[in-house]
């Protein structure tokens, strides 16, 4: 098995990237989500939220759909 510290700085690499989400870094860092979340922290680096860009503008529409058809009946 490879290192298990190259791993896991591999895995942060291509997850700060964006090359792969963060259960495929996790994998590939031979650790959890969770304990691969509270290494990004340690290491200064944020969780990214993992959806496509199309998605979230899709449901962001709905969302204002939504609200606006509360307005409107309430």
């Amino acid at each position: 098995a490879a290192n298990p510290v190259l791993r896991l700085g591999v895995a942060v690499e291509l997850y700060r990237t964006g090359e792969v989400t963060l259960a495929r870094a996790a994998e590939i860092g031979g650790v959890s989500t969770e304990t691969f979340t509270d290494h990004l922290h340690k290491e200064g680096l944020e969780r990214r939220v993992d959806f496509p860009k199309e998605e979230v503008i899709a449901s962001a529409g709905y969302i204002d759909s939504y609200r606006k058809s509360r307005k409107s009946n309430g």
